[in-house]
C-alpha cells in the first residue's frame, strides 16, 4: 500500500499496513518524552549563559536566578537602610536584619525562563500517562512539585535553612527516582536480551541514585552554611541532567523494543487501561 499523501508522516519501512493514526500517536509520545529531556538539558545552560549575557556571574544555585539581576545584592551585602553601613553591628541588628530581608525583591532577569521551564516540565509530566497506575501517580505528583518549585521562589534570606521551594525540589527528584527504581523495569522484559536488560536496569538505578543524591547534597550544603558556593549549582546540574538522561534512555529502550517486533504498549498494566477508559 503506497503512502497516503494526506498523512503528515509516511509509514515506516517494512510496515505498509500500519495505521497512520497509530503512527502519529506513537510519534507524539516520542516527542513528548524528548521534549521533557530537551527542557532538562537546556535549563542550566540558559540560566548560566543567559545570566552571563545579562551581566550576572555564575550563581551558587539555579534557584538564585529567580531573583538575580545585574546589580542585585544578597541580603548580607545590602547596606543598612538606616545608616547605609554594611557592618553587622550597626544600629539595632534585629531591626536591621528584618528590614534587609523583608524589603521588596526585584524580579530576576531570568525569572521568566526559570518559571516557564518548570511549568512546562510540570505540565508535560501531567500529560504523560506512563505504563502503570503507580507510574501515572508518581509522575503527576512530580509535576505538581515542579510547579511548586516555580510558584514558591527561593527565600533570599541570610541563614535560611528550610523553605517550601526546597521541599518541592527535593520531593520532585525523589518521586522521579522512585519512577526509575519501581517503574522502569516494567517494559525491560520485552527486549528479550538478558545482558542488555541488565545494563539498562543498572543504568536506571545509577540515574535514580543521582537524582536522590543531587537534592540531598544541595540541602546538606545549605544546612552547613555553604549556600554561597558553586557546589550547590553543580549538584543541581547533575540532578537535572540525570532527569533528562532518564527520559532519553527510556526512549532508547522503547526503540529497541520496537526493533524486536514488540510494542512498549504490551507492558501497560491491564487494570490501568480499564480505569482510563
Amino acid at each position: 500500500m503506497p503512502n497516503d499523501p494526506h498523512v503528515p508522516f509516511p509509514r515506516e519501512p517494512g510496515r505498509p499496513d500500519q495505521d497512520p493514526i497509530d503512527l502519529l500517536l506513537r510519534r507524539t509520545y516520542l516527542q513528548l518524552r524528548l521534549g521533557i529531556a530537551i527542557i532538562a538539558f537546556s535549563l542550566p545552560w540558559i540560566l548560566w549563559l543567559g545570566g552571563l549575557h545579562a551581566g550576572i556571574p555564575l550563581l551558587p544555585s539555579m534557584s538564585a536566578y529567580y531573583h538575580a539581576t545585574h546589580d542585585f545584592q544578597s541580603p548580607s551585602d545590602r547596606p543598612c537602610p538606616q545608616c547605609e553601613s554594611k557592618s553587622p553591628t550597626c544600629c539595632n541588628q534585629t531591626e536591621i536584619t528584618a528590614c534587609k530581608t523583608n524589603s521588596a525583591l526585584p524580579q530576576g532577569t531570568l525569572e521568566p525562563w526559570f518559571v516557564g521551564f518548570l511549568f512546562a516540565v510540570g505540565a508535560l509530566l501531567f500529560v504523560y500517562q506512563g505504563l502503570s497506575r503507580l507510574e501515572y501517580w508518581l509522575l503527576n505528583l512530580a509535576g505538581a512539585f515542579a510547579i511548586g518549585v516555580a510558584l514558591f521562589p527561593m527565600p533570599w534570606v541570610e541563614g535560611s535553612r528550610w523553605s517550601i521551594h526546597g521541599t518541592c525540589a527535593v520531593a520532585f527528584f525523589v518521586l522521579l527516582a522512585l519512577v526509575c527504581v519501581l517503574c522502569s523495569g516494567q517494559s525491560l522484559t520485552l527486549i528479550k536480551d538478558e545482558d542488555l536488560e541488565k545494563r539498562l536496569r543498572s543504568a536506571y538505578w545509577v540515574l535514580a541514585a543521582a537524582m536522590l543524591l543531587s537534592p540531598l547534597t544541595a540541602a546538606v550544603l545549605n544546612a552547613l552554611g555553604r549556600s554561597h558556593t558553586h557546589f550547590i549549582f553543580l549538584a543541581e546540574f547533575c540532578g537535572v541532567y540525570s532527569f533528562g538522561l532518564y527520559w532519553c534512555l527510556k526512549t532508547y529502550e522503547f526503540s529497541l523494543i520496537r526493533k524486536r517486533g514488540r510494542s512498549p504498549a504490551e507492558a501497560v498494566e491491564p487494570s490501568f487501561i480499564r480505569d482510563r477508559r
